[in-house]
């Protein structure tokens, strides 16, 4: 294209503050000579910038800006040139805003869980381990209703890149697994969560005959489907996050066997869950900060900024391996040597799902802060939530921090 005087103009001219600010936001990211072609499509007036961010609040991260350039010249070559260093400059820029996150990530995350929930903070860390793991971890939170539970589920899912949500009094073993319509599959909640999280509130209220592919895809991963002369298997590969009541409806009792009573599941499947809480209705202390809250019409909102944030850093933390140091390896087969020595006092028993599912926790946290490698702090916030989730009378100073 032949130059016009005014070009050569243009081209004389310095940058304005607004695209020299770009320019300068952009050249880190950039191949030099990226960097050189770019300032000489802004000087010709043949792109400019807009500003991008996550629009997320203060309270969670403080957000970081890049530039996006854009034109509204129908040129095929320009178009591929803005469209290559779009994409370099927003997957860097938000790789750096991760790294600048990931030291706060998991007490951040978690409480962005049910927000509105008072008290519960062992719960809402499970439930932001679940969304950092690789591997099953799975969830169930049984106790009182009206406490919170099913509000700490919608969080998960809401935060999960990948995961389904359902009711167990509406869900059947056709809900579950899968289903047919002509020559086509209908996938249930399990398959529609591969690699990511199954939500079910009130799993109490399924019917103990629909929930074959339950036990299958916790276990193995998959679910089968067979009828008609149809044999599919689907890959079900779920954290499962699930919400109950006791058979009582509200618990009763406080002893371990008292509770273990009104417990209305099978060992079969209880045991299949790495983190078992028990809720009970808050105290009076957690009663009257909620009293307070209503009373002063506080309530705290969620930004739809922040939730997808938090979606795209789960997202993007998942792609992260992370190994486990074989000098740490003693020191777990001591805790649950310690555990199984307090086995009595808990709802579940002490076996190999829960050494399974504590090497995945640890994983987990360290996965949560982009560590590839487990340290001492992961360990220990890891065996301390485990032992919270355990014991059902809470340890105390009187007898030397065992139940």
């Amino acid at each position: 294209m032949k130059k016009t005087l005014w070009d050569l103009i243009k081209l004389i001219l310095p940058l304005n503050a607004e695209k020299r600010h770009a320019l300068h936001m952009a050249a880190p990211y950039i191949e030099p000579q990226e960097a050189k072609a770019l300032k000489h499509f802004l000087k010709m007036d043949r792109t400019f910038p807009v500003m991008q961010k996550f629009h997320t609040t203060p309270a969670l991260f403080e957000d970081k800006e890049w530039p996006f350039f854009k034109s509204h010249i129908k040129d095929d070559d320009l178009q591929r040139f803005l469209a290559g260093i779009n994409t370099t400059i927003s997957d860097k820029a938000r790789h750096e805003a991760f790294l600048a996150f990931a030291p706060n990530a998991f007490e951040r995350i978690a409480g962005q869980i049910a927000p509105n929930i008072v008290g519960m903070e062992d719960l809402k860390e499970a439930a932001a381990i679940q969304l950092f793991a690789k591997e099953p971890v799975h969830l169930l939170l049984i106790g009182d209703p009206a406490t919170g539970k099913t509000d700490i589920l919608r969080s998960v899912n809401h935060f999960a890149p990948i995961g389904s949500f359902g009711l167990g009094s509406g869900t059947s073993a056709a809900g579950l697994g899968a289903s047919a319509k002509g020559d086509n599959l209908i996938l249930g909640l399990l398959p529609i969560a591969d690699e990511g999280i199954a939500c079910i509130d009130e799993l109490n209220l399924m019917k103990a005959k629909d929930m074959a592919a339950l036990y299958n895809a916790m276990e193995k991963g998959f679910i089968t489907y067979d009828k008609g002369g149809r044999h599919e298997q689907l890959p079900a590969r779920v954290r499962v996050c699930a919400t109950a009541n006791p058979s009582s409806d509200t618990f009763i009792g406080k002893s371990v066997e008292a509770l273990r009573k009104q417990i209305p599941f099978e060992d079969a499947l209880l045991s299949r869950f790495h983190f078992t809480f028990i809720v009970r209705k808050p105290s009076d202390e957690e009663f009257e900060t909620i009293t307070e809250r209503i009373v002063k019409g506080e309530r705290v909102k969620q930004h739809r900024e922040d939730q997808v944030f938090v979606k795209e850093y789960v997202r993007h933390a998942l792609t992260i391996d992370v190994a486990l140091d074989p000098g740490f390896e003693r020191r777990i087969v001591d805790f649950i040597k310690e555990m199984k020595s307090d086995e009595r006092k808990f709802l579940v028993e002490i076996g190999p799902r829960t050494v399974v599912g504590l090497v995945r926790t640890v994983k987990a946290i360290a996965r949560s802060e982009l560590s590839q490698a487990v340290d001492e702090q992961h360990l220990e916030k890891a065996f301390g939530l485990l032992r919270r989730a355990l014991y059902v009378r809470k340890p105390d100073a009187k007898d030397g921090g065992k139940a």
